[in-house]
């Protein structure tokens, strides 16, 4: 056997010798041309394909963003709402908050309807952002902004081709409003410095370019050491052999997007390879040149091979004296040791000084007679481990018990949106059917697509992100409400093993419900409240409102628009719910009906009595059917002024008692607007003081002033929105952080004089002089008693239109008054009213 063992090895030697010779002649003839070109070539399609996933990566990861916040409810609302404050403040929030995940830190957007362009970037701070430059329709940067409305595009990548050195890459999305778009919001990024990142490479002899189509540089580097000019021409570089190759790989690029294209070029006794690809969402092509003499020096490997085939006839010779030690004699130490293993001495042993195959032989051997001794060990191990097994199952129920057992829904979803086959008992009456490999956002979302796209496209952006606390910032943009099969869930995200999501939803319904009947009631108690503490002056303001919607035909728009106004601040003032939302609908209907010149005011009067009926219905179920039933306090009145009359030509005495019945102090009306001061404060979220300074015996008749107390209304709610500033504003300012607010009045020789003078922010005439597009005169207040004048950006319930200063000086002028205003910016505003009283 042994003998047999020798000769085969010797025959096994020589065959041995003889192939290592004609593998180092093929290696020395073959590797020049078929290896280097191949390995080059491969090395250079991957080289391009590097280039492109990163550039694609970034702008794909850039545009994600870009979309994300593009959809976003605050940026829609603002671009709807341009002039919108409150809106402004939480869209700015949410553009600061993103510009953070772009590269370049900024971001900006841009209204289409007015073309103002705001810039978001590291120097922001705040929430008081103005749009820097106006993007004027028809106009070259128009058509750049916003092109690609013309194309119905809902995303635009593109590179500012005028640009010099900077030259920058756009990336912007479309802000859609049922599907009507309302503006434009994106990113720029220097193309330059980021591409010098992008060809840096790590092999000698390899050149990459980024250019465009017509050959211009954006970046470059040639042999990985010299940078190229941005701007220089691609075909300046090369000889006009490599730049037909180029320019034939390039059609063929352009033609075929994405595919990369290579070609061998010979150069001198060498050659290199040229890959080449277009991108045409930016429209650039990536270009890679590869020296296969650097990349690949076959001449170095000739001398190794040599050395390669003269060791291994040295060692196969010494391999000769060696094997017969260190195989056929331990071979024999294995044969008896089995011959005795398997006879029953499974003591046995043998000494392991071998760490090759002969060696593992001897350790199996050894092995074979100690696993004899532990199977013993082995069946009570386990024995232990099933027992093991049946206490994690237990443990595993105990969970799945007390999870079934909390009452709310519990629940994992992957990457794919679709939902594992583990969770609680809850999901099944939370969604009415078995969840397993259903789709998540199709379940919450059922009948809302863009909530489901939103919620798709945040989820792939969380499991996209790599880094854990991007992951965690990203996971509390998920809606944290739901309403499923009629009920209302709170929703919590928390990231889960194995790249998952867990899903926590807890039913919120009967919270929400009585959340919304709570608030409800205290609407309804307010009202009542404000009735009873006023009763005749809501009743008149009732009649008031009836009469002017019975006799609207007979008034101009202008007038119409003042009095809905003032109708409307007067309500809000006594608590009424339903009667201020509707006639702010109908003022939005006038102020179309201004900008569009419409022919003829069509306002929905009978909308407008429902919704005062459903306010009066309120106060009937509190107080009675006849609370509203005002007609003997009427004929009291009349009756009271026909004595005054007939007083008058009797006794001078009694016409004068008469007349101070008739008459009620003036410090009870300015008394009544520190509630509109308090409620309007807190919705303004500011600190205002309310001092009133007037005589107590200082009267006038009701009747005479009404009017114009329902329109004063305006001037105490103007000084508390645009003239009071917010505390923090205040207090860099060098201001205290509550405003105050004097309402001062007088009788001066027949006159009635008011005074309201706050210590705001003063009136900004520049501002209002670009919001009209014209220049104002120092002092040149008046203009802010004209229709639609307003220095405020938002219109809600109080203030926005433009029409509550006219009305107050319509009033006024009826009364043969006048009414000034005087202010300094940064000091405040006063406003002065003289009416001549009756005695």
């Amino acid at each position: 056997m042994l003998k047999g063992i020798r000769k085969r090895f010797l025959i096994f030697f020589i065959l041995a010798i003889c192939l290592l010779f004609l593998l180092g002649f093929f290696l020395w003839k073959e590797t020049r041309n078929t290896i280097a070109n191949k390995f080059s070539s491969d090395f250079a399609k991957q080289h391009v394909s590097l280039q492109k996933e990163k550039i694609n990566k970034f702008i794909g990861s850039e545009l994600t963003l870009v979309k994300s916040l593009a959809s976003s409810k605050y940026i829609i609302d603002w671009l709807k709402y341009e002039y919108n404050a409150p809106l402004k403040i939480s869209a700015v929030k949410e553009l600061k908050r993103y510009r953070e995940f772009f590269r370049s830190g900024s971001v900006y957007i841009i209204s289409r309807d007015s073309g103002h362009y705001y810039l978001i970037d590291k120097q922001t701070t705040g929430t008081s952002v103005s749009y820097t430059k106006t993007i004027k329709s028809k106009s070259p940067a128009a058509e750049k902004y916003f092109g690609l409305f013309e194309h119905n595009n809902k995303y635009d990548v593109r590179v500012d081709k005028e640009a010099d050195d900077n030259a920058e890459l756009w990336i912007s999305a479309a802000v859609l409003y049922n599907g009507k778009p309302e503006g434009v919001v994106g990113t720029k990024i220097q193309i330059g410095n980021y591409l010098k990142e992008i060809v840096n490479s790590s092999k000698k002899g390899v050149s990459t370019f980024i250019l465009n189509r017509e050959g211009s540089i954006f970046a470059g580097a040639l042999d990985n050491k010299t940078t190229v000019s941005v701007n220089k021409n691609i075909f300046s570089l090369f000889t006009s052999n490599e730049n037909f190759v180029i320019k034939s790989l390039l059609a063929k690029a352009v033609k075929n997007p994405g595919d990369i294209f290579t070609e061998s070029i010979r150069k001198g006794l060498g050659s290199q390879i040229v890959a080449l690809s277009f991108l045409p969402e930016t429209d650039w092509v990536v270009l890679s040149m590869v020296d296969l003499d650097e990349i690949f020096a076959v001449n170095d490997i000739i001398i190794p091979i040599g050395f390669v085939v003269a060791g291994t006839i040295l060692i196969f010779s010494f391999f000769a004296l060696y094997i017969d030690k260190s195989i056929i004699k331990p071979v024999r130490e294995l044969t008896k040791g089995a011959v005795r293993i398997g006879e029953g001495d499974y003591d046995t042993k043998f000494v392991v000084d071998e760490n090759d195959e002969i060696g593992t032989l001897k350790r199996i051997f050894n092995r074979m007679s100690t696993e004899i001794k532990l199977k013993t060990y082995i069946k009570d191990l386990e024995d232990r481990m099933q027992q093991k097994s049946r206490d994690l199952i237990i443990s595993k129920e105990k969970v799945s018990f007390l999870l079934n057992s909390s009452g709310e829904g519990f629940l994992r979803f992957n990457p794919d949106m679709m939902i594992d086959s583990e969770f609680s008992k809850e999901c099944f009456d939370i969604f009415g059917e078995d969840i397993k490999d259903k789709e998540i956002h199709k379940l919450l979302f059922p009948e809302d697509r863009e909530k489901r796209q939103f919620f798709q496209r945040v989820v792939n952006s969380i499991f996209n992100q790599e880094k854990k606390f991007l992951k965690e910032i990203m996971i509390d943009l998920l809606p944290g409400e739901a309403e499923v099969n009629n009920k209302h869930y709170a929703l919590r995200f928390r990231l889960g093993k194995n790249n998952a999501i867990v899903l926590i939803m807890r039913d919120i319904t009967e919270r929400k419900n009585l959340s919304r009947k709570v608030e409800d009631e205290r609407r309804k108690l307010n009202l009542v409240v404000e009735y009873v503490k006023d009763e005749y002056g809501v009743r008149e303001l009732i009649n008031d409102f009836l009469n002017f919607c019975k006799n609207i035909d007979s008034y101009s728009v202008d007038v119409v628009y003042r009095k809905l106004h003032t109708f409307k601040g007067n309500f809000l003032q006594k608590g009424f719910i339903n009667i201020p939302n509707f006639i702010h609908d109908e003022e939005t209907y006038i102020q179309n009906f201004f900008r569009k010149q419409q022919n003829k005011l069509n306002i929905n009067t009978s909308r407008l009595r429902n919704a005062l009926k459903k306010d009066t219905d309120i106060l009937k179920e509190n107080l009675g059917e006849n609370v509203l039933d005002n007609a003997s306090i009427k004929v009291d009145m009349e009756k009271l002024k026909h004595i005054q009359q007939k007083a008058k030509r009797v006794d001078t005495d009694l016409y004068r008692e008469l007349s101070e019945l008739l008459k009620v102090p003036l410090s009870g009306y300015l008394e009544g607007f520190r509630k509109v001061v308090d409620m309007v404060a807190e919705k303004e979220e500011k600190v205002v003081d309310y001092i009133i300074a007037c005589d107590p015996d200082l009267k006038i008749y009701p009747e005479e002033f009404r009017d114009f107390f329902n329109v004063f209304y305006h001037v105490i709610v103007n000084a508390v929105v645009h003239g009071i500033e917010k505390p923090e504003i205040r207090v860099s300012k060098g201001k205290s952080e509550t405003g105050r607010i004097h309402c001062k009045a007088v009788k001066i020789e027949g006159f009635l004089v008011i005074e309201v003078a706050d210590d705001g922010n003063g009136v900004d005439l520049n501002y209002l002089g670009k919001k009209l597009g014209r220049r104002l005169r120092a002092n040149e207040y008046d203009i802010l008693f004209e229709n639609g004048i307003t220095s405020s950006d938002m219109v809600d319930s109080y203030t926005g239109r433009g029409a509550g200063l006219g009305a107050v000086k319509m009033e006024v002028e009826k009364l043969k008054g006048s009414i000034d205003i005087v202010s300094k910016k940064g000091v405040g505003t006063k406003v002065f009213i003289k009416i001549p009283m009756k005695e």
